[in-house]
């Protein structure tokens, strides 16, 4: 049984999972370092991901100089949490 099983969330899309989950492996990251792994198509819908999963209180940033630090909520340390073992 896993996490989204007890708490009754919304489905995310795949895209928002990679997001979350490279976040839970690697904790906070710059917006270039998420970006670093995608391909251009991907990077196109990034923004439009941390928009979504910040209004869900999944995410958070934080201006950073030039940059946004990307960093996990306790409630999307939660989430994602259950991610990797579906």
């Amino acid at each position: 049984m896993c996490l989204s099983d007890l708490i009754p969330l919304k489905d995310l899309s795949e895209g928002k999972r990679d997001i979350l989950a490279a976040l839970r492996d690697r904790g906070d990251l710059l917006l270039p370092e998420l970006m670093k792994e995608k391909t251009e198509s991907e990077r196109s819908r990034l923004s439009y991901h941390l928009k979504d999963l910040k209004k869900d209180g999944l995410v958070e940033t934080v201006k950073e100089g030039r940059n946004l630090k990307v960093s996990l909520t306790f409630a999307g340390r939660l989430y994602s949490a259950g991610l990797g073992r579906r």
